[in-house]
């Protein structure tokens, strides 16, 4: 997978590159992706940071819904690949001398007091596309073990403050699948 997310990364850099018919642009620099998008191609300016105009995922797929170029449809494949690239390096690289990947959970590891986890992170993982699928199957059940758990608590802090408190009105609107 890390040699054909690899290729699919250069072949969007290259075909990037034939879109703006230069290939001294690092894809990776928020300022040479200024210069490009908005002096040479002269699209619209998205929002305005520190650095000068927004050239996060988000701002770029703003960018290319509202005006399409096929500069911007490549370097979001680049990104693509190059993430999903970096996820299974980092997989690869924490495996052990027995075939097994380990994570470290840390609760306090967020500013949201979330769970996060490290080395590698196993939760940025993509889950609902079918590459995601795909890395996901690469991990099995280690022997003895019939199965491997994932768990997505929606809401987990305010279920468990509804259930704590009895607060009837929480907890009717946790029944009726109101989102909180």
């Amino acid at each position: 997978l890390e040699a054909d997310f690899a290729a699919k990364m250069r072949q969007a850099q290259q075909d990037a590159y034939d879109a703006i018919g230069r290939e001294d642009v690092n894809l990776g620099s928020p300022k040479q992706l200024q210069e490009v998008l908005f002096d040479q191609l002269g699209m619209p300016k998205t929002r305005s940071n520190k650095t000068g105009f927004s050239t996060d995922a988000a701002s770029l797929a703003d960018l290319q819904e509202l005006n399409p170029h096929p500069f911007l449809d490549l370097l979001l494949q680049h990104r693509d690949a190059t993430k999903l690239m970096q996820i299974i390096a980092s997989i690869d690289k924490a495996v052990d001398a027995n075939g097994r990947v380990h994570t470290t959970y840390e609760q306090a590891g967020s500013s949201t007091g979330r769970i996060a986890s490290n080395d590698p992170n196993l939760q940025n993982v993509p889950v609902k596309t079918e590459i995601g699928r795909e890395i996901r199957s690469a991990f099995e059940a280690g022997p003895g073990f019939e199965t491997l758990l994932t768990a997505d608590y929606s809401q987990i802090e305010l279920r468990i403050m509804a259930h704590l408190s009895g607060d009837e009105g929480l907890i009717a609107a946790f029944n009726e699948g109101e989102d909180l």
